[in-house]
């Protein structure tokens, strides 16, 4: 079951295949979705569009970016996209191809103007992928996290893998493969064996928008790392959800954890009726924990990694009790990155710590 949930070799890899034409210095190339790309064999000038740029700043690869959509430099040195941090001094000197955000169309033309090899997209739908290729006339690859509000850490793995073998990348792709395997088996080691496993509820949780405790994940990337037991999942959803609130009181749950990314909703959301709040058994024993959003323009893979790591250690002290949290999530934001970020995820997103419910809420 661990092999194939989480460590799947390199043969998932290889079905995203290159073939053996290379007629005009060109080869033919499948991506995640099956398309076949031709494409230069040597690629020097790339376009990232959707949230292709964090995979780019993840493998080191941004010296060959010629174009970005205008949302990566106006939310620059965004701490909720540790990436941003990583090319802030980078992103004003390229030219913009378009606005950018969920499933916007970049400009044609401009895409066009500066000459890339390839248009690299991520989080995109399949028929605006298409739509670009079509208009441009250029080879677009089409990568993948997994699905529409979950992540599927084998897509994950594919995507840098792809990217690394395209933009000579290998050995970067390589080392946060590895990295990422080296996590994920840490995680399961600790937590694979727990029996009696106490009922969580994930609310607050940022997608599309910032959202009050009603807002929710199946299949919650982060618990499923440590093998929690996420009350939604009896619904049997893995994508984001809205929850009754007589639902969540009906679930009891032992621990809730409360995606900070939405904490002005939850305090006007308490100040408006705080007895439902105090109505919550994890209310009531002190339960309630932050955890940082990483859906911030798709999936910060770093910041969901933190997550697991915090949540496993409030849930399972005795198994997480060698973990320094801060240490272990600027450990993995500067392995993804090359820069630390937790001091001002802190600042902006009020990091990691138990909830209090008094006048008002607050993260102690």
């Amino acid at each position: 079951m661990l092999k194939k949930i989480f460590f799947s070799s390199i043969f998932v890899i290889l079905f995203f295949s290159i073939s053996l034409s290379y007629a005009n210095d060109q080869i033919l190339f499948e991506d995640m979705a099956r398309r076949k790309l031709l494409i230069p064999k040597k690629i020097k000038k790339i376009v990232p569009l959707g949230s292709a740029m964090r995979f780019i700043t993840y493998l080191k690869a941004i010296d060959k970016v010629v174009g970005i959509e205008a949302y990566e430099r106006k939310n620059k040195n965004e701490s909720g996209r540790p990436y941003t941090l990583a090319i802030s001094n980078v992103v004003d000197n390229l030219p913009v191809i378009g606005e950018g955000g969920p499933n916007k169309l970049p400009d044609f033309e401009k895409i066009i103007s500066v000459k890339p090899d390839l248009i690299i997209t991520m989080g995109l739908d399949l028929s605006l992928v298409e739509t670009i290729q079509q208009k441009t006339n250029l080879p677009v690859l089409y990568l993948s996290y997994g699905g529409r509000g979950f992540v599927d850490l084998d897509s994950v793995k594919a995507s840098l893998t792809i990217l690394g073998r395209l933009l000579d990348k290998e050995k970067r792709a390589k080392e946060l493969v590895v990295y990422l395997d080296s996590v994920v088996k840490d995680l399961y080691k600790r937590t694979s064996k727990v029996k009696n496993k106490p009922k969580v509820y994930v609310g607050a949780v940022s997608y599309a928008g910032r959202h009050t405790i009603t807002s929710t994940q199946g299949n919650y990337f982060p618990l499923k790392l440590i093998n929690g037991n996420n009350v939604v999942d009896v619904l049997g959803k893995r994508e984001h959800l809205f929850i009754d609130k007589e639902k969540i009181i009906e679930w009891d749950p032992d621990f809730i954890f409360l995606d900070t990314g939405g904490f002005e909703m939850l305090k006007e959301d308490y100040s408006r009726n705080p007895d439902y709040f105090k109505r919550l058994r994890a209310v009531k024993e002190k339960k309630v924990f932050s955890v940082l959003p990483f859906n911030f323009y798709h999936t910060n893979i770093e910041i969901a990694l933190a997550n697991a790591y915090y949540m496993g250690k409030i849930i399972y002290p005795h198994l997480f009790k060698d973990i320094d949290i801060v240490k272990k999530t600027e450990e993995i934001i500067y392995m993804f990155n090359g820069v630390y970020a937790y001091e001002k995820l802190k600042s902006n997103y009020l990091g990691y710590g138990k909830i209090s419910f008094k006048e008002t809420i607050r993260v102690e």
